[in-house]
């Protein structure tokens, strides 16, 4: 929408004139013309920029007398919902959607009913834009939430390039609902990385003991036994057992393995004697690794 005003003198009048343009209409206005002409072109202007989703024009909203802010609503009966688009032209930023709240919460962004989307898409080399929630003082921060009822949830989508998810402090991802959520939590005393590995599998969880054992004397060629508790283990994990002690002499031609057996929690730790004479070990540390997933 543009326009133009002109004023003139005709006589010992003053004449003013308004050309406005509005999607290739022309509207002509004059101070000579009359009064309901007037009236009726301005509210032909605004019923065209109210149907066509500008109805942020003043010849739309009055003033605001209220202490609530106005609401755009882009819904269509039978049709699809509008956009706001503020994109900004060569090499300008784009415009920004603020609802911070002054001594309240901030308000919402809702693309609800078949799910709309929020796009802060950069292009020609620039950068995109950012979904900010954060939160000053002693307040915690927003949150972006993609879940669903019955239905799978939606997803934040960082592809192409790579993006982050920063849940800077003590923060978490969940998956799944109440009760049957898996849950990433981080709390790194300085800044950590881990890698993924290139390659599709199972992730492993591992579960870590401990114990000091004092096997009795071992016969030659034989074995001895001793459990130990680590929740959460059962039948079937994988097992990796180090004695941390130092060994030495025929100490160290016994062999240390182990297992879980039907027993869940339970490690049985395996001293395998290879040597052909008995071997009566001291009292030894060992770290039991169990690795879960596989």
């Amino acid at each position: 929408m543009s326009f133009t005003l002109t004023f003139g003198q005709e006589g010992n009048c003053a004449t003013a004139q308004v050309v406005w343009s509005v999607d290739g209409k022309t509207y002509n206005f004059r101070s000579d013309n009359n009064f309901v002409s007037w009236i009726s072109t301005i509210f032909t202007v605004a019923d065209y920029l109210s149907s066509s989703g500008g109805n942020t024009n003043p010849l739309v909203l009055p003033n605001n007398t209220n202490a609530n802010g106005w609401s755009l609503n882009t819904l269509d009966n039978g049709g699809t919902g509008g956009s706001i688009t503020m994109i900004g032209s060569a090499g300008r930023a784009g415009g920004n959607i603020i609802t911070s709240g002054g001594d309240g919460p901030g308000g919402s962004i809702n693309t609800s009913n078949n799910g709309g989307n929020i796009s802060t898409n950069g292009v020609a080399n620039y950068s995109g834009g950012n979904i900010n929630t954060s939160a000053s003082g002693d307040a915690g921060g927003g949150f972006i939430d993609t879940s669903a009822d019955s239905a799978g949830g939606g997803y934040i989508s960082t592809s192409n390039g790579g993006g982050s998810i920063d849940t800077t402090g003590t923060g978490s991802i969940g998956f799944g609902t109440s009760g049957i959520r898996t849950t990433l939590a981080g709390s790194a005393s300085e800044d950590r990385t881990i890698t993924m590995p290139d390659i599709s599998g199972t992730m492993a969880v591992i579960l870590v003991g401990s114990d000091t054992i004092d096997f009795p004397n071992i016969p030659a060629n034989s074995t001895a036994t001793q459990d130990v508790t680590i929740v959460g283990v059962i039948a079937g994990d994988a097992v990796l057992v180090t004695c941390t002690d130092v060994r030495i002499g025929a100490d160290q031609l016994v062999v240390f393995t182990g297992f879980v057996a039907s027993t869940p929690d339970t490690v049985t730790v395996l001293a395998s004697n290879t040597s052909g004479a008995g071997i009566n070990l001291p009292s030894l540390s060992f770290k039991i690794i169990v690795f879960k997933g596989f």
